[in-house]
């Protein structure tokens, strides 16, 4: 299946039974809601890339983890910005602490926070790693 990764579409029903996501929050988090921008629009109009699907596993994993939405989106906006992706969370290692998340740049930095520095003595023992690929997928 190697030849298959980033490559698949797929639409909001099919996202949300390989996510397990109600499709409610799906919508909520592929669409403008309260006047902020979705977390991860779909590339093709209503139907989901890879990279979206990868994105909104990572933005699942987050909210479950307590992270609120707004740390969430600033986390995003950063991170896309500073990488020139609109889709950082399928290429970055993250990880949370308590309700908030963090990204590895060239150290740990609270991206919810809009990339405020931290302490890395204090935050690397707590770190908890949301899970990527050797290629870091």
């Amino acid at each position: 299946m190697p030849e298959l990764l980033n490559h698949g579409i797929y639409d909001p029903t099919e996202v949300s039974r390989l996510l397990r996501l109600d499709p409610e929050t799906l919508a909520r988090w592929s669409t403008r809601w309260r006047r902020q921008e979705p977390l991860v629009a779909p590339t093709f109009g209503d139907i989901f890339s890879f990279y979206d699907l990868i994105s909104l596993a990572v933005v699942r994993e987050l909210w479950q983890r307590g992270v609120p939405r707004d740390e969430i989106h600033r986390g995003i906006e950063m991170l896309s910005r500073d990488f020139g992706t609109d889709r950082p969370f399928a290429h970055r290692r993250l990880a949370t602490v308590g309700r908030s998340f963090f990204a590895e740049l060239d150290e740990w930095v609270d991206a919810g926070k809009g990339g405020q520095g931290v302490f890395q003595v204090l935050i690397k023992p707590f770190l908890r790693p949301i899970e990527y690929d050797a290629l870091g997928m």
